[in-house]
């Protein structure tokens, strides 16, 4: 009896051992592949950097263009209202500039002019 009370101690002794083997290489298993989940979000990280940084470049590019957009509209604007007010073919910018002249006569300076 002792005999088979020492071999099951022996075969549970052996078991822990296996048991405790396996855990060991599970756990050196479990860390590796959390250095690689710690490397790749690292990396993730870095291209969410990258983007934000990018994301705010276009945002301030858009910015710019943007207020171009508005200086092109105005300066539009502003050149279609003078050619408006200055444009010769209507009638009455015609009268305009008539009624602001003054015609005086005036002695030429030499003879050519004469």
């Amino acid at each position: 009896m002792e005999k088979v009370i020492i071999l099951l101690a022996i075969g549970y002794a052996i078991g822990f051992y296996i048991r405790g083997r396996r855990a060991t290489a599970d756990l050196a298993q479990a860390g590796q592949q959390i250095a690689e989940r710690n490397a790749r979000l690292q990396s993730l990280d870095r291209q969410i950097a990258g983007r934000d940084t990018e994301l705010s470049s276009l945002r301030r590019r858009i910015s710019t263009l943007e207020t171009q957009a508005a200086d092109q509209k105005k300066d539009a604007e502003r050149r279609r209202q003078y050619f408006q007010d200055n444009d010769l073919s209507n009638t009455q910018n015609q009268l305009h500039f008539i009624s602001q002249c003054s015609l005086r006569a005036v002695r030429p300076v030499n003879k050519e002019a004469v």
